[in-house]
């Protein structure tokens, strides 16, 4: 018997064995799409909920899934509001309207040895600070912010000069800082809302008002043992009483002039009113 070579030519012999070969594929794909189809079936995957229950689960499994695509986009906004500046920060560093183009935070984070300025062109512009992970550090705050909110966090032997009015600092799990204002007359013109330094878990902490007002917070071993809330996580407010002043713990509630932050003499001082 003759070959298929011998009888076709060399064109139309692997033109045979191509549809040979697409044959043999489809039957193969054509297998494999069975076996899938049949686990579909026995796992009942091919098929919308068997219950309202089910639905209802799917139903909420596809809220969380929006719920945290719409947590990441923001965070994706918020991290395009943030001009950071980092450990490789020179010695010497100014932050002013040309440097913070668009963005509207500034977060000092991981600096070492570094004076950073924050330019008095920043206002109105500039809506928070926030200073983290910072040691041997100063920061010195030449703007006002939208918020008067600047929030300080594990720095170490570093100080916040306070050269614009500011109402608000936070500050928590630091050891051996400062905040300190250029000025009594700065330091007073926040009031009577402020100034107000909060703070947690700080050892040796000082708040500097200017004109000899100094206070020296000592978080952890001021916390009572008996309040219920953790040591580390009670939280204090370094305020001018009476022209001096004084850290005093914040306790649960409010004032009725005071919602957030009140202490015992808060309370007590309503009670008698």
């Amino acid at each position: 018997m003759s070959s298929l070579v011998e009888k076709t030519s060399r064109k139309e012999y692997h033109d045979r064995w191509d549809a040979i070969a697409r044959e043999e594929t489809a039957k193969v794909e054509d297998e494999e799409k069975a076996d899938a189809d049949a686990s579909k079936e026995a796992l009942g995957t091919d098929k919308g909920p068997n219950c309202e229950a089910e639905a209802l689960d799917l139903a909420a499994r596809e809220k969380l899934k929006e719920a945290k695509r719409a947590v990441e986009r923001r965070q994706a906004e918020e991290r395009a509001m943030e001009l950071v500046v980092g450990a490789d920060a020179g010695p010497r560093t100014t932050i002013d309207a040309a440097a913070l183009g668009d963005r509207r935070v500034v977060v000092v984070r991981g600096c070492r040895d570094a004076r950073v300025t924050l330019a008095a062109d920043l206002a109105p512009k500039l809506i928070k600070v926030f200073v983290s992970d910072c040691r041997d550090c100063a920061l010195s705050l030449e703007c006002g912010l939208v918020t008067s909110f600047v929030e300080v966090s594990r720095c170490e032997r570093s100080t916040l000069f306070v050269r614009a009015k500011l109402h608000t600092v936070q500050c928590d799990l630091c050891v051996d800082c400062t905040i300190a204002w250029a000025s009594p007359a700065l330091f007073d013109a926040a009031a009577p809302e402020g100034p107000r330094v909060f703070s947690a878990a700080c050892r040796a902490l000082v708040v500097d008002a200017g004109g000899g007002r100094t206070s020296t917070a000592e978080n952890l071993d001021d916390a009572l043992p008996d309040s219920g809330v953790r040591a580390d996580e009670q939280q204090f407010v370094t305020a001018c009483v009476g022209g001096q002043l004084l850290t005093e713990r914040v306790v649960a509630g409010g004032t009725s002039t005071r919602l957030v932050g009140a202490t015992a003499r808060d309370l007590e001082a309503e009670g008698a009113a």
